[in-house]
């Protein structure tokens, strides 16, 4: 989404082994396990989509396989569309190889987060953009649902939050700015991971090297937010 700073100055985290060490952007209490039946479009759609990935699919193959169209489970992965009745949820269901309880579950499993290189992510400007399925991709517990990707950060101007060559867990679907929180930011194709904040709006570097700056956006730039940082890990080995 475009994220236009005009109107704003107008209106003013792990199943990988090998990542032993993790901290989050926010702290939101305990995650609940209830293996009650969900009826959140966007919890049927995390579950859908991460049971897509595990498989290495495609939404072309997903719906080529459950007799479908690509727009049909991209709308559904990203809880656009209602929970599906009965015989297209079931058409999905065994396309996965899974009953259909298993795409209605509460239980939070894990999420599955392709991981990709800093220049393909600069590239997910617009939300419909696919991350290919052929991705390695890595399982998350304990996060909300959403539209997750993995990343390495190259360089040290967040090295206070996430240092050069840790991994960091985006999500796609959070795309409004918080005060406060961490984004992906991207502007004539130029990427950048900074801190939100106001008063006067900036995106600020969290860094132990004093040649970062924060940056001030301009009353008529228009940025685009790809989505905001969750989890850093850290790679111990």
């Amino acid at each position: 989404m475009g994220f236009d700073m005009g109107a704003w100055f107008a209106h003013s985290e792990l199943s990988a082994n090998r990542f032993v060490r993790w901290q989050r952007d926010d702290n939101p209490g305990p995650v609940s396990h209830s293996a009650n039946m969900i009826h959140d479009d966007h919890s049927f759609g995390a579950n859908l989509k991460a049971a897509r990935l595990r498989k290495g699919w495609s939404q072309e193959r997903l719906a080529a396989e459950a007799e479908t169209s690509k727009g049909y489970v991209s709308d559904l992965e990203r809880g656009k569309r209602p929970i599906p009745p009965g015989r297209k949820l079931e058409s999905l269901a065994a396309a996965l190889q899974l009953q259909p309880g298993d795409l209605l579950t509460a239980e939070r499993r894990p999420l599955v987060a392709p991981i990709i290189s800093w220049v393909a992510a600069g590239s997910l400007i617009d939300p419909e953009t696919q991350i290919p399925a052929e991705s390695e991709t890595i399982e998350i517990s304990g996060l909300p649902p959403g539209d997750y990707f993995a990343t390495r950060v190259n360089g040290d101007s967040m090295d206070r939050f996430s240092p050069h060559g840790s991994l960091i867990i985006v999500n796609r679907a959070e795309r409004e700015p918080i005060k406060g929180r961490r984004y992906i930011f991207s502007r004539r194709g130029e990427t950048t991971y900074k801190r939100f904040d106001t008063e006067p709006l900036r995106l600020v570097p969290e860094s132990t090297n004093p040649a970062h700056d924060p940056i001030f956006p301009r009353t008529d730039e228009e940025w685009t937010i790809i989505g905001r940082v969750r989890i850093t890990l850290f790679d111990d080995l």
